[in-house]
């Protein structure tokens, strides 16, 4: 046991590894993922299947990655975007297909990067079939201002129907009820007597 743990703490001190051209069979294995500070793996010129394991999104470290002329397949895992360091990234001429996942990290390489996968689709190869990008939201901050400066017909309309109601109601009130009809009117004779009073009040002011 302790030479086991011994080795695996060596392992998170290693940065680089070089297999290439050693015939290696076999599927990519999980425990590469962690050696978190490695900075350049290289398994190019094997004959490895299965596909890029998704944990390699998790060498955060890795600055140059080469798993070109295998027989990877499946598609390429969304993790190999997070790997803001990586400079160098070659998986050519392997069996590997699907979308590139969008990302400014992926689709700033060179498309001899991904060359040789038939199946292999998207920037910066040509774009899938039947591909179609996401529609951008539609900002409707203008339209809610338009909204709020012009108000709508319905606005108006309700505006007109509430004043012709509310005309016909107190004048519909006034004819049936003779009570409100005598107050409103002698209100309104006061009023006129009041007005006029004033006016010549102010007039008389003014010759003086």
């Amino acid at each position: 046991m302790a030479l086991e743990s011994e080795y695996k703490n060596a392992l998170l001190y290693l940065k680089t590894i070089d297999l290439s051209s050693n015939k290696l069979v076999g599927s990519i294995r999980k425990v590469i993922a962690e050696m978190r500070g490695l900075r350049s793996l290289n398994l190019s010129r094997n004959d490895l299947n299965g596909s890029v394991i998704q944990e390699i999104g998790q060498m955060k470290m890795l600055e140059s990655l080469d798993m070109s002329r295998n027989k990877l397949s499946g598609m390429i895992p969304q993790g190999l975007a997070n790997l803001t360091f990586l400079s160098v990234l070659d998986l050519s001429n392997n069996h590997l297909s699907g979308r590139i996942p969008p990302s400014t990290q992926l689709q700033s390489f060179d498309r001899s990067s991904y060359s040789g996968n038939a199946q292999l689709c998207g920037p910066p190869l040509q774009e899938c079939p039947g591909y179609a990008p996401p529609s951008p939201p539609i900002d409707h901050g203008d339209d809610d201002d338009e909204e709020e400066e012009f108000p709508s017909l319905e606005f108006y309309i309700s505006m007109v129907l509430g004043f012709f109601i509310a005309f016909w109601g107190f004048l519909g009130c006034l004819i049936v009820n003779r009570i409100w009809r005598k107050a409103y009117f002698t209100f309104f004779m006061d009023m006129k007597s009041w007005l006029s009073f004033c006016f010549a009040r102010h007039k008389g002011n003014l010759r003086n």
